[in-house]
């Protein structure tokens, strides 16, 4: 029994020694990787036309406005209420786009932007707060959700973030 773990632990070395032999011999020195700023895989040219056709979609792109958030369901709002701290809350938009608070009850939100919301919150609050301030923020945006299924380690639905 002896001679089989000895006939093993040679075999063993003569195929670690071998291996590291091939995986560091295979270069003398090392390579010098130079930066070539010519080095091009394909070049195209675009003929004048086609200049002018691209210049022209990105002054279109240019002048479009940046997109402003909206207000969805599933999203988490941060809600304050200027000088009537007990009224801050933190609350979540109800799947039919509702939003819970005090003296207003049930108000919908979905698809306004924070600031429409902050108005409409203050005109609710104008019954009973004399020149109500309202600062509304997104604290949890959850309102993009992508569902991964199939043969993963985790599938479910997860919310998209950064675009």
């Amino acid at each position: 029994m002896k001679s089989f773990f000895q006939i093993l632990a040679i075999f063993s070395v003569v195929l670690v020694t071998g291996c590291l032999q091939r995986s560091t011999t295979l270069y003398k020195s090392f390579p010098e990787l130079e930066y070539d700023p010519n080095a091009v895989l394909e070049e195209g040219e675009l003929d004048e036309a086609e200049r002018q056709k691209q210049i022209e979609a990105l002054k279109e792109l240019e002048k479009k406005h940046t997109l402003t958030y909206t207000i969805n369901a599933g999203d988490v709002i941060s809600i304050v209420v200027y000088d009537h701290g007990e009224l801050n809350i933190q609350t979540k938009v109800t799947p039919d786009g509702y939003i819970g608070m005090v003296f207003v009850g049930q108000i919908k939100v979905e698809g306004m932007t924070l600031k429409e919301a902050g108005e409409a919150l203050e005109k609710a609050l104008e019954k009973y707060i004399r020149n109500p301030k309202v600062g509304i923020s997104p604290y949890e945006i959850s309102s993009e959700t992508v569902t991964i299924a199939g043969a993963i380690s985790k599938p479910g639905m997860y919310p998209i973030t950064n675009g």
